[in-house]
């Protein structure tokens, strides 16, 4: 926010801390739902570990950039928005599906419809594209 108001700023540092706690504290519950109780350890862990890098990765950047630009430091904020950019284009490779249980079932994580990178192997789907090359 591009503002010197002082209660606007506080109202926005209030907002970010309440979206930052209860976003750590539902990633637990959506990890169980999504993994399911006998992937759930690896898939936290895999998460944290994603997590950590990432965050390892920014502070690195920032740091370099500070440190080279000293001076002039007001392109770290780019890493910053860097970051973001590469955090939304990860969002859009995400899988669509989960990881295949022990009898090789899976379940949508995210709607086809929704997800850039969906592969639509369901029935319907088979069946539609059937009728579609019948139809050329």
């Amino acid at each position: 926010i591009l503002s010197k108001s002082v209660p606007i700023l506080v109202i926005k540092t209030i907002l970010e801390g309440v979206a930052s706690s209860g976003l750590a504290v539902a990633k637990g519950p959506f990890t169980l739902g999504i993994a399911g109780h006998e992937l759930f350890g690896i898939t936290s862990k895999n998460t944290e570990v994603a997590e950590h890098m990432g965050a390892f990765f920014a502070a690195l950047g920032a740091g370099c950039v500070a440190y080279t630009l000293f001076p002039n430091v007001k392109f770290l904020f780019y890493v910053i928005a860097l970051f973001g950019c590469i955090a939304s284009m990860c969002i859009l490779f995400m899988p669509t599906r989960s990881t295949p249980d022990n009898d090789g079932n899976t379940f949508i994580i995210l709607d086809d419809a929704l997800a850039c990178n969906s592969k639509k192997t369901t029935n319907d789907d088979k069946l539609q594209s059937k009728l579609d090359d019948e139809a050329l």
